[in-house]
């Protein structure tokens, strides 16, 4: 097994608890709080216990007294320490047949002196931190990462997110930074785990091998979205030094990502095309109205590389008086590629998305790409179909069948200003038409959202009071 594959497990060293150590990583659960040990102690328990038998809102009351203590204790430790904890209360166990279940909910604790010239025993700081390990009673959890010293601390701090290569190859719950309970910023913790991989040194044969067994797990993890910079931030230092590597295990994320696009069942999106003049507020209400509903993607300005922030897991997209290409997949109902310099492609699974702008919808598309409407004359020359508007006389329009695709995806709104009081206005959003896309129960379930949006939109609104010329007061 290559070395950049080993587990957790394998990279960390058992150790006694009286021993002296300058980092320990220490893997707990609720009987091992102090409140927690007196309450069991009072009630008989042992490990035959069935406990079920105890009072479950008296265990739930000293238990969550018992973390609150300790999460205070550990923010309030010495600038000489590093203190990381989180619980796992998520995870996953099989019988690795059918039965699936969520394993019994436990802590874990990587501790961390400053100033490698100082040591301390574990046994102190559990103990300081309300921490019981039992020597009788404990052996075996002990034992089972019960307490160990961790190869690369940085890697372990990793780990108890688990966001490496490893986990997730294992199908362990990804958790995030902000379920860390720690002593030090969400910064600091960023920075620390940043150099993590680049500790570890491979021959070339193990990262052939490396690279290798890892091409199954990397294509499936495109099948299932997840984000190609983290993927790449857990390869070894040694497999992002070779090219050919990184565009191998690239390759196949990529194909990975196509095929999950591909399987990948409807995806109900609400489209709203904004359309109002500078200064109008369609800005500012859009993307507050966003960020209400969920991590939102922002494309606006001139802005290059439009999709290289993009990730998966971004519910809400707005496109603020700009352009991007692909409309028609991305904003029809089922997951969308985008490209992003530099790094892998990403997904786009946003299901509310906003587009601002104080073109005419048919222009707007024009301008995005899509193909205008043509004929040839009698000479076999391309003549474009054009019809009259009232600002700007003659213009283009898009084919029809894009068109009529895409005005059926969108619903529109505009803006106007309205009373709000004497001598005071808003700029109002109003429907003018709603998508019609799907089934009769999705279009109204549509028009319901946008409603709703628009509302939220009026609201954020009226907090702009503007005079009748649209100025602000």
């Amino acid at each position: 097994m290559a070395k950049g594959k080993k587990s957790r497990a394998k990279k960390a060293k058992e150790f006694n608890i009286s021993q002296t150590r300058t980092m320990f990583a220490s893997k707990f659960y609720l009987e091992q709080f102090a409140e927690l040990s007196g309450y069991y102690r009072k009630q008989g328990y042992t490990r035959d216990t069935d406990l079920s038998t105890l009072d479950k809102d008296e265990l739930k009351r000293i238990t969550k007294q018992a973390e609150g203590r300790l999460f205070k204790r550990i923010k309030k430790e010495s600038d000489d320490f590093v203190v990381i904890l989180i619980k796992h209360d998520k995870d996953e166990v099989t019988d690795g047949v059918w039965e699936v279940a969520t394993a019994k909910p436990h802590y874990h604790l990587l501790f961390k002196v400053k100033d490698y010239k100082k040591r301390t025993k574990a046994s102190t700081v559990l103990n300081r931190l309300g921490i019981k390990f039992d020597k009788d009673r404990d052996e075996e959890l002990v034992k089972g990462h019960g307490l160990e010293v961790p190869e690369y601390f940085e890697n372990y701090a990793k780990y108890l997110i688990h966001n490496t290569v490893q986990a997730r190859k294992d199908n362990k719950y990804e958790y995030s930074v902000d379920d860390l309970v720690m002593n030090i910023s969400v910064d600091d913790y960023h920075d620390l785990t940043a150099v993590s991989q680049s500790k570890l040194k491979l021959s070339k044969r193990e990262v052939d091998e490396y690279v290798r067994d890892l091409i199954p797990y990397i294509q499936s993890a495109g099948e299932s979205f997840k984000d190609w910079e983290l993927l790449y931030d857990d390869l070894p230092l040694d497999v992002k030094r070779n090219s050919r590597d990184v565009k191998i295990l690239q390759d196949k994320y990529n194909l990975g990502l196509r095929k999950g696009i591909e399987s990948h069942g409807p995806l109900p999106k609400v489209n709203i095309y904004v359309k109002g003049t500078a200064n109008s507020g369609k800005s500012y209400a859009s993307l507050e109205v966003l960020r209400r509903r969920g991590r939102t993607h922002e494309i606006n300005g001139g802005k290059t590389g439009k999709f290289d922030t993009m990730t998966s897991d971004k519910k809400c997209l707005i496109v603020d008086d700009n352009t991007v290409s692909d409309v028609l997949n991305l904003f029809d109902y089922k997951p969308a590629m985008t490209y992003r310099r530099g790094s892998g492609n990403a997904v786009c699974m946003t299901t509310t998305n906003i587009v601002t702008s104080n073109l005419d919808f048919n222009e707007w598309l024009l301008d995005c790409g899509v193909e205008p409407e043509a004929g040839y004359d009698a000479n076999g020359k391309k003549i474009f179909k054009t019809e009259w508007t009232q600002e700007k006389g003659f213009v283009r329009v898009p084919n029809k069948a894009h068109l009529d695709a895409m005005l059926s995806r969108f619903s529109e709104v505009h803006v106007r200003l309205a009373r709000l009081g004497k001598d005071k206005f808003y700029h109002e959003f109003f429907v003018v038409r709603y998508a019609t896309r799907g089934s009769k129960a999705h279009v109204e379930e549509v028009k319901a959202q946008v409603d709703a949006i628009v509302a939220d939109m009026n609201e954020i609104s009226k907090g702009r009071v503007v005079d009748s010329s649209g100025c602000p007061l």
